[in-house]
């Protein structure tokens, strides 16, 4: 299954080059970062490193920050991912042997889909979640209903409980304990194969150099926006770092929001 994912992912990656070259858009491979400043200068500067030993400067008037989200891993210093034993959901696609169990932190859509696929494969699922609802942006009834579902199907769950800690044990073996955060009591699920991290998503901006150029993420990473979905330098950004999805909804951005939310 993973060789067949694996095997799509090229073939599209590629068509989507293919399609780029035929349409005349140059195509760099590397880790971008802003560079210039741009109060006497109608042009941003963009430091593109290509290759190990070679870089290249483009200018561009208009940018279009399309940097996508990271995972952000619960409050605290209490857990690592490797992409091994903790794993991200990039991670917990790569698995090159079906976990016997899983130990998912965070009962929203990621870490419900991704359950989903590894109990349909027969492996055992553990959901653990501060919220104490299953899908808690969806409605009550349907958030029921899909528990019930999932119960039926062999999920375990434990809501409105926080991560206390996670240990790699040798043989590549975690060992999660989780608090009831009503009565207090610590339960540690042992001999766990996969931690997947599921407890939300935050903007991918770091490393961009946006202060180099006068823009100043907040501590999440997300940009301050225009109604236009504009930066103070008339940068553009995508639905990957902004509100781009509260116009779906019926509500217009306005002056103030910020983008990565």
């Amino acid at each position: 299954m993973m060789h067949e994912k694996d095997r799509t992912i090229v073939e599209i990656s590629a068509g989507i080059e293919a399609q780029m070259r035929r349409h005349g858009v140059e195509y760099l491979s590397g880790a971008a970062s802003f560079q210039a400043e741009v109060q006497h200068h109608p042009d941003v500067t963009i430091r593109v490193a290509v290759a190990t030993s070679h870089t290249r400067l483009v200018h561009a008037r208009h940018v279009l920050i399309a940097t996508g989200s990271e995972v952000a891993p619960p409050a605290g210093d209490v857990i690592r991912i490797d992409e091994r034993v903790v794993v991200s959901s990039t991670g917990a696609l790569n698995l090159r042997q079906l976990p016997r169990r899983l130990v998912i932190l965070g009962a929203g859509a990621i870490g419900m889909e991704l359950g989903c696929v590894y109990n349909s494969l027969g492996t055992e699922v553990f959901v653990a979640d501060y919220a104490e609802k299953v899908l808690g942006f969806l409605d009550a009834d349907v958030s029921s209903f899909l528990l019930k579902h999932f119960l039926a199907a062999g999920f375990r769950f434990r809501m409105a409980h926080r991560l206390v800690s996670c240990e790699v044990q040798a043989g590549d073996r975690a060992r999660v304990s989780i608090q009831d955060s009503v009565s207090g009591r610590v339960e540690t699920i042992e001999d766990v194969d996969v931690v997947l991290i599921a407890t939300g998503r935050r903007a991918d901006t770091k490393g961009l150099g946006l202060e180099r150029i006068g823009i100043h993420p907040d501590r999440t990473g997300r940009i301050p926006i225009s109604a236009s979905f504009e930066a103070s330098i008339s940068l553009l950004t995508d639905g990957g770092i902004d509100r781009s999805q509260e116009r779906v909804r019926g509500r217009r951005c306005g002056p103030g929001n910020h983008a990565g939310s």
